[in-house]
């Protein structure tokens, strides 16, 4: 940096700052561009810096959003006691699922879940994987028959599906 002795000196306005111009035969017009390129470069990282914290901030909020985005939804699923509840909601702790609720008498399930994560129809897929039937999907006659006697459901009257 130039360190001149001063008699007098005009300020100039670039943007929000003032830079000083000198009235002195040694002062240069290069003297000056230097101070406005370091301006400019101290200018240049606030904004990048800005732009960095605005980027941070959008990922975060959009982060939030996609995480507090559940639906609830509520089907048939058959079956005829505690124990076919107990494997029922057991087949329904899947990533995505927030909570499933099986209620014994009526038979319906009442599922929270994130559609970002996961799909009902997987849901019911996994249901039938575990022997019970849903509205839309059959469990697998192999699995269904190695349930327990008190579960099986097909052949007791007033509980059979179409």
């Amino acid at each position: 940096m130039i360190v001149l002795k001063l008699k007098l000196m005009i300020l100039l306005r670039y943007g929000n700052s003032f830079f000083i111009i000198f009235k002195k035969p040694q002062f240069t017009f290069d003297c000056f561009l230097n101070q406005i390129l370091k301006y400019k470069k101290n200018e240049m990282k606030n904004i990048q810096k800005i732009f960095f914290l605005m980027g941070v901030m959008l990922f975060t909020l959009s982060a939030s959003a996609q995480k507090s985005k559940t639906e609830k939804v509520t089907f048939k699923v058959y079956g005829n006691c505690p124990q076919c509840q107990s494997r029922i909601t057991d087949a329904c702790d899947l990533k995505g699922v927030k909570s499933a609720e099986w209620d014994v008498d009526t038979k319906m399930m009442t599922l929270i879940y994130n559609p970002n994560k996961i799909t009902v129809d997987k849901v019911q897929d996994a249901l039938a994987a575990s022997g019970h039937d849903t509205e839309t999907k059959k469990a697998p006659d192999e699995v269904y028959s190695k349930l327990p006697d008190c579960c099986l459901y097909r052949e007791k009257p007033n509980t059979h599906h179409d």
